[in-house]
């Protein structure tokens, strides 16, 4: 038997909460960026990979910062929660970029410092986070997607199927 909080209920109930709104202004907001980047950790990082994949394929100028040479290099010589930020300030990110930023937990370190050099940098930022509702990422993007669930799971899924309605709406 599945667990309750992994069933397939779980994963419709929490995509029905997705806002249409925000969806389009997502959309709207990726046609009119030159260049996206996408960060996150373990699966969110398969996700974020993922997605850039779907993102070029649209003649998109999509990246993610998780070639393991370059980011074991960076993680080994800056440490782990300055490994996203240096390789975004590598690239001069401008206004006219956006950063996609996914955790399931909403408090990885590494991803909060990567959102605040991207602020700082005024970038468009789009958050994707879960488990509790006042995670330090949901309170630092421009447009932010909340899963309320504490299963990866849910989370994980929820937040694929969220950046492939964005993705679709290009």
């Amino acid at each position: 038997m599945f667990p309750e909080h992994m069933s397939f209920p779980a994963l419709i109930e929490a995509l029905s909460k997705v806002d249409k709104a925000s969806l389009e202004e997502a959309s709207r907001l990726l046609q009119r960026s030159i260049r996206i980047y996408l960060v996150g950790n373990g699966g969110s990082a398969a996700i974020a990979s993922h997605i850039a994949n779907d993102l070029v394929k649209r003649g998109r100028s999509a990246m993610t910062f998780t070639d393991p040479p370059s980011l074991t290099c960076l993680v080994n010589d800056l440490g782990w929660n300055n490994a996203y930020k240096e390789a975004l300030k590598a690239q001069n990110p401008s206004r006219y970029d956006t950063l996609i930023a996914i955790s399931s937990s909403g408090q990885s370190q590494n991803i909060l410092e990567v959102v605040k050099l991207a602020d700082k940098m005024r970038c468009s930022i789009i958050t994707l986070s879960g488990f509790g509702e006042f995670n330090s990422l949901r309170q630092m993007g421009g447009i932010n997607f909340y899963v309320q669930s504490s299963s990866y799971g849910v989370v994980e899924l929820t937040h694929l199927a969220i950046l492939h309605s964005i993705v679709e709406g290009l």
